[in-house]
């Protein structure tokens, strides 16, 4: 939703020309990102998978190194571990929870182990205090994959906070939105100086145009950040609207065979998208297609790392139950927070209707 400063800030940039990767507005968004996240080093990008790619280059993750992943995620997450040439493990998710737990991940580590990704699945944040001392037992990286979770909290702390990186996304369907663009936390200021180096071609921060490493062009323009500033001026207003969203759909579907992702108890989850599971014997694509005829789009849960042709060769025969039964029988509803309330009870009326025909 785009209804706060966005063109002022916008029209300040065209008007004082700073369009490109330098303005004011690039500095205001990081700091106003750090604030908001105990002050960690940020490190704005083009997009949500380069934040990602760039937080496991600035730590030193690589050839010969493997890192634990998801099988129930979208394909970036997996696809920034072969972009750093590191091997990716997958993991199923828990049955009710739809993210990975401590508990399971431990059974994979090997002495090629180099980091987790933990991905905050639709918000909800995983248990991080496990995967925290997990990490710390095995002298692991700890990455949060955030996309999804702006906002959300653990044990009153937000996600992000807790990882030796973490990664945001402003993807146009997020909380918010930068069009494309992404941000990464670091826990240690050094690493984070480095990611900018790499972010920006690998050049000197001190000797224009000598570049000290090979690096990339990840940067994020003065006017995607002049959006960002005005987001998340609003961030607390989309955040109330998205949980009004999620508890009417939770209330009104409380009498109809359906299931939704179970929250951990120490932890509040921004509610970017609405999903649920349909009884088993219904046939989700029907049940789809139903709601498009009646004007209301649906999406697919992400399909599971090891049924992709790209990532099949990486589930190494492990059984992925849960990731499969999730994502066969899941469907996310529409969960804007520009949705008005006659919208969300349209809606309502007509998944209740359908379901029980």
């Amino acid at each position: 939703m785009l209804n706060g400063n966005e063109m002022a800030y916008v029209e300040e940039c065209i008007n004082t020309g700073w369009v490109s990767s330098k303005g004011k507005f690039v500095n205001k968004f990081e700091s106003m990102f750090s604030s908001l996240h105990n002050n960690l080093p940020s490190v704005s990008t083009s997009s949500g998978t380069t934040a990602l790619h760039l937080a496991l280059e600035s730590l030193g993750v690589g050839k010969n190194d493997e890192v634990i992943v998801t099988a129930l995620t979208f394909a970036a997450t997996i696809n920034a571990v072969f972009h750093c040439g590191a091997t990716p493990i997958l993991v199923d998710v828990g049955e009710d929870s739809w993210n990975i737990s401590a508990n399971t991940v431990e059974g994979f580590i090997t002495n090629k182990t180099r980091a987790i990704i933990i991905v905050h699945l639709y918000g909800q944040p995983c248990n991080i205090t496990q995967f925290r001392q997990l990490a710390d037992k095995y002298n692991l990286l700890l990455i949060e994959d955030s996309a999804e979770a702006l906002g959300s909290t653990y044990n009153g702390d937000l996600v992000g906070t807790h990882g030796d990186a973490s990664i945001f996304s402003f993807f146009g369907n997020k909380i918010i939105t930068t069009g494309e663009g992404g941000m990464v936390l670091f826990k240690d200021e050094e690493v984070a100086n480095k990611a900018v180096i790499l972010r920006d071609h690998g050049m000197s921060k001190n000797n224009r145009y000598w570049n000290e490493v090979i690096g990339y062009n990840y940067r994020m323009t003065n006017i995607q950040a002049a959006i960002g500033v005005a987001q998340l001026e609003c961030l607390e207003n989309f955040i109330e609207l998205k949980l009004g969203i999620t508890e009417r759909y939770i209330s009104a579907f409380s009498n109809i065979d359906i299931k939704i992702q179970k929250k951990h108890p120490e932890s509040v989850n921004s509610s970017w998208l609405f999903g649920f599971i349909i009884n088993s014997r219904m046939d989700k694509l029907v049940f789809m297609d139903q709601l498009k005829k009646m004007r209301i789009e649906t999406r697919e849960f992400f399909h599971p790392l090891h049924m992709q042709p790209a990532y099949a060769k990486f589930s190494k025969g492990n059984k992925f139950n849960n990731s499969e039964r999730i994502a066969n029988h899941g469907i996310c509803l529409p969960s804007s927070s520009g949705l008005s309330l006659s919208d969300q009870d349209y809606i309502i009326e007509q998944v209740i209707s359908i379901y029980n025909k």
